[in-house]
């Protein structure tokens, strides 16, 4: 059995090319059949999906990033969850700081 790469924890305007698998959360924009559009504040990106997603809900996708043809971003969604009792507000501060104090971890790691 093959194990997982992990999906990690981005802001949309975050995601890189070298991204495999991403976590994100932010609010449908858009939807239609097979696809949604994401926004978290920093970005929208591109979900295709095979549920029915309702514009205004909160939700967290949890997916593989595809790069298109024309070099659009996308993720391919493997789970979404409701995550209508966030405080997105507070999430996105919470993210924030968690983001800066990996930074000065990281520098004091390599000053040493």
């Amino acid at each position: 059995m093959s194990k997982r790469i992990p999906a990690v924890d981005r802001r949309i305007n975050e995601i890189k090319l070298e991204d495999r698998r991403v976590r994100i959360i932010g609010v449908v924009v858009e939807s239609k059949p097979g696809m949604c559009i994401l926004d978290d504040g920093s970005g929208s990106i591109k979900v295709r999906t095979s549920r029915e997603l309702y514009v205004g809900k909160l939700i967290r996708v949890i997916g593989q990033v595809s790069i298109r043809t024309n070099g659009e971003i996308e993720i391919d969604a493997e789970l979404i969850q409701n995550m209508d009792k966030l405080k997105f507000d507070l999430y996105k501060q919470v993210y924030d700081l968690r983001k800066k104090f990996k930074n000065i971890q990281s520098k004091h790691v390599e000053e040493g």
